[in-house]
C-alpha cells in the first residue's frame, strides 16, 4: 500500500474512535448516593452533602511527612470520608465527593465545592 493510504485510513479510523469515546462518556455519568440507601462496599459513588466535622492528621511515611484529611459528610444521615491530601475545605461547604465505600468509610477518588 501507499503510505498516504495508510495515513488517510488511520485518520479516519483517529477520527471514527474520538467520536465513539465521546458518544460513550456520556453514559459514565455516577447517580448521586443518598446515605439512608444500602451501600455495598467496593462500589464507586457519588454524594453531595455538607462538611460537618474536619481533622487534618499528618504521618510520618518513607521519610517524609504526609498529610492527610478525615471529614463528615452530612445528608440525612452521616458518612466519614478519608483524603489523602489537605485541601482548602472548611466546615460548612457543600460539596461533592466521589470514591468508593470501604466498610462504612469513604475513600474520595474527587472532591469539588458545589
Amino acid at each position: 500500500m501507499k503510505e498516504q493510504t495508510i495515513l488517510k485510513i488511520a485518520f479516519i479510523i483517529s477520527v471514527v474512535g474520538i467520536m465513539l469515546l465521546y458518544l460513550f462518556s456520556d453514559g459514565l455519568v455516577i447517580e448521586e448516593t443518598r446515605l439512608n440507601e444500602s451501600i455495598e462496599n467496593g462500589n464507586l459513588l457519588k454524594i453531595i452533602g455538607e462538611v460537618s466535622y474536619i481533622n487534618l492528621k499528618n504521618k510520618f511515611e518513607e521519610g517524609r511527612n504526609k498529610t492527610y484529611m478525615i471529614m463528615t459528610i452530612e445528608q440525612t444521615n452521616t458518612i466519614a470520608v478519608y483524603v489523602d491530601q489537605a485541601l482548602n475545605i472548611s466546615k460548612g461547604m457543600k460539596v461533592e465527593v466521589i470514591g468508593k465505600n470501604e466498610d462504612g468509610m469513604i475513600f474520595s477518588d474527587e472532591i469539588r465545592n458545589i
